[in-house]
């Protein structure tokens, strides 16, 4: 998974994450970023590897 770029290619769900989480791919600005590079399974669940802002909170809930 390491090459696969987080938010354009295809790895989860049936869209990329660009298209269902658009405002949130603008609050991280990570475009480019591979899977590997922006967080990490820590069985039995992924976590992202960054540090949010109160007001970003729920966005971010939404999306793990």
């Amino acid at each position: 998974m390491s090459g696969i770029s987080f938010w354009e290619d295809l790895w989860i769900g049936e869209n990329p994450l660009s298209s269902t989480y658009p405002r949130l791919l603008q609050i991280v600005n990570q475009i480019g970023r591979k899977v590997g590079d922006i967080g990490a399974w820590n069985a039995p669940i992924w976590e992202w590897r960054k540090d949010c802002f109160d007001w970003e909170k729920s966005i971010v809930e939404e999306f793990l």
